[in-house]
């Protein structure tokens, strides 16, 4: 009976604990959990950490950590292998026991000033290694600041330009000797065509003096052919002089052209004598929208005009070399075609057309003059003034070559002038 009065005493203690205990369980369990994904996260972001400094250990770039102070806390072993020194011999020192002098005083105040600003700094060093020799390096250096924005640490990530380097020196030195050499051929080109034109023109001006005042005869025509010849050699030598002056980058101051058909008309007169003589002509047609006056580089032009004319001249059969003027839609870009009356050209001869010293027919049995300069130099003109060249079949036979550059109608530069 008493024992039965004791449990019953105990039931309302035991039914107070069973919550307690099943509480405390709980609590237990969740800690647990959270206990064991924490453990979890924290093993992630371990091997995360691992896999980051794999690759910059193994990465082909120069990594260094420094601290605040600028001591350097951390080098990866492509520093090492570039540098010489082993990181026993870097940690703990500045990075200026790489320093070869190269660099002002000045240039690393303002590196300092930047990365201590807390702004991210590039540029190139050149520094030294371990055994002496000098290397060249393009360089970021970052700040990595703590929560409060402080600098903690500067991160520098260092590419080997070395090799960049010495092939833009080879090529700035190849530069200089080429434009020497072009400083050189046009002197030469200078003094080659005085000594040549001023005894050309000796013989030519006495030729053909004698030549008018000569009956027709055997003797006459003698004469006249010596002063064709001179002639040809006078063209021969401008030609070759013109091709050097045509390298340079920059075209002349452009000139008013106030009259186009008239200027058309004047620069188709020195072709009138050779067409008559092929039995050929020359027509001229010239689309409505085409502005009489514009500004344009004209010696470009006309050195164009007659080289394309000269050339349709050369190579047309008995028959029309046809001129077409046009212009684009908004009035800028200017079209001069010039269409022969020749064989059309292949793909792989127009390809070639504008090649120096380059003719279409390159054996000893040809029948045209020249040497292949006359279309080089069409194509240097036309790049130096802002255009383009080609030349494609025509539709109607013949080849069509077809220049198109740029000008500036006379309303539009009074517009800015006033502006």
């Amino acid at each position: 009976e008493v024992r039965s009065v004791f449990l019953a005493s105990l039931a309302p203690l035991v039914l107070l604990i069973y919550p307690l205990v099943f509480m405390a369980l709980a609590l237990l369990m969740r800690h647990g959990l959270r206990y064991d994904s924490d453990r979890a996260k924290l093993r992630a972001s371990e091997a995360e950490a691992r896999e980051y400094m794999r690759a910059v250990e193994q990465c082909r770039v120069s990594i260094v950590f420094t601290g605040a102070e600028g001591r350097i806390e951390y080098v990866n072993p492509y520093f090492c292998e570039l540098t010489g020194y082993s990181p026993d011999e870097v940690l703990g020192q500045n990075p200026r026991i790489l320093g070869s002098g190269r660099q002002p005083a000045r240039f690393y105040r303002e590196m300092w000033a930047t990365i201590q600003a807390g702004r991210i700094w590039s540029g190139e060093f050149c520094n030294r290694r371990k055994d002496g020799t000098e290397y060249w390096e393009s360089a970021v250096i970052a700040p990595v600041t703590d929560a409060t924005g402080q600098v903690e640490k500067y991160v520098a990530v260092k590419h080997d330009i070395t090799g960049q380097k010495e092939q833009a020196e080879v090529i700035d030195e190849a530069l200089r000797a080429a434009n020497a050499g072009n400083e050189a051929k046009a002197a030469f080109l200078s003094v080659i065509s005085h000594e040549l034109r001023t005894p050309l023109n000796h013989i030519l001006g006495p030729c053909e003096f004698v030549a008018e005042e000569l009956p027709e005869g055997e003797l006459k025509q003698m004469v006249t052919t010596a002063a064709n010849a001179a002639t040809h050699l006078t063209q021969l030598v401008q030609r070759i002089l013109n091709f050097s002056e045509a390298g340079g980058d920059t075209g002349s101051m452009p000139r008013l052209i106030d009259d186009i058909s008239l200027w058309v008309e004047l620069a188709l007169q020195k072709h009138t004598a050779l067409a008559e003589e092929r039995g050929s002509s020359i027509e001229v047609s010239m689309e409505e929208t085409v502005p009489e006056s514009f500004l344009v580089d004209e010696t470009a032009l006309l050195e164009i005009f007659d080289g394309l004319i000269d050339n349709a001249l050369k190579y047309t059969k008995p028959g029309p070399v046809r001129i077409e003027l046009g212009i684009d839609t908004y009035g800028h870009m200017l079209r001069l075609s010039v269409i022969d009356g020749g064989p059309q050209l292949d793909a792989l001869q127009r390809e070639a057309l504008f090649q120096p010293f380059h003719q279409v027919d390159m054996s000893h049995r040809r029948t045209h003059d020249g040497i292949g300069l006359g279309l080089c130099l069409c194509h240097r003109y036309a790049s130096r003034c802002g255009g383009s060249i080609e030349a494609k079949p025509d539709p109607d036979g013949g080849n069509r070559f077809e220049f198109v550059f740029p000008v500036s109608r006379v309303d539009e530069y009074d517009y800015c002038k006033t502006r």
